[in-house]
């Protein structure tokens, strides 16, 4: 019985891991910094917040939402903004947490879209491509 309790228990670990932590979003300073794998960013409501890292190969982190660069060394899981996709936007942090501020062609106005990878491991649905920010940016987004 006590080892069945113990594999129980690993396994509810196993299936839990990367789902929301309690730090995922809570208010940080340099007294009360986040702990690993998190750092602590801007959020969009101007206040620290403790966001997972990501590398920053990827448009779109592991839990859906855009991996952005904040600086040269720090890329997080954004918790994300105020603007809805489809929306006019000027920067990433604008979005929310799945979108990305992309330019779909040359010269058009800034909209924040859904993220994807260009690898393919976060896809679109079935009647839209990844497409790579016709401004030339690092991000990739889902297009008709």
């Amino acid at each position: 019985m006590w080892a069945l309790a113990g594999i129980a228990g690993g396994l509810e670990a196993l299936l839990t891991m990367g789902c929301t932590s309690p730090d995922l979003g809570r208010a940080c300073d340099p007294g009360t910094p986040c702990p690993a794998p998190f750092v602590c960013a801007l959020a969009s409501d101007h206040l620290e917040r403790c966001m997972r890292t990501c590398d920053g190969t990827e448009t779109v982190c592991a839990d859906g939402s855009a991996c952005l660069r904040l600086s040269i060394d720090s890329n997080v899981c954004y918790l994300g903004g105020t603007v809805a996709l489809g929306s006019r936007c000027a920067t990433d942090l604008d979005c929310h947490r799945t979108g990305v501020c992309v330019a779909t062609v040359v010269g058009a106005p800034l909209r924040c879209r859904v993220g994807c990878n260009l690898d393919g491991t976060r896809g679109c649905g079935d009647t839209q491509s990844c497409v790579a920010d016709a401004a030339g940016g690092p991000a990739a987004f889902c297009s008709p």
